[in-house]
C-alpha cells in the first residue's frame, strides 16, 4: 500500500512541476501548481514529510528557490 501511495506522490509532483498541469484564470504565482499538488497529495492519504519533501523539490524546479 505504501508504494502505491509513493506513486501517486511522484505522479502528482511529476505534472505540477513539468508544467503539465494548467490552471485557468488569472496567471497564479510559479508556485501554485505544486501547492496544488501538496494538497492532492496530502489528501490522497500521502506521507506529510514526503509531500513537504516533495512539494519543496517541485518549488525549487519551477521557482528556483524556497
Amino acid at each position: 500500500m505504501r508504494a502505491i501511495r509513493k506513486v501517486i506522490v511522484a505522479a502528482v509532483f511529476a505534472l505540477a512541476c513539468t508544467g503539465s498541469v494548467t490552471v485557468a484564470g488569472p496567471v497564479q504565482p510559479c508556485d501554485f501548481p505544486c501547492w496544488k499538488a501538496y494538497q492532492a497529495c496530502v489528501s490522497s492519504g500521502g506521507d506529510a514529510m514526503e509531500c513537504q519533501f516533495e512539494y519543496d523539490r517541485c518549488v525549487m524546479d519551477r521557482c528556483g528557490a524556497v
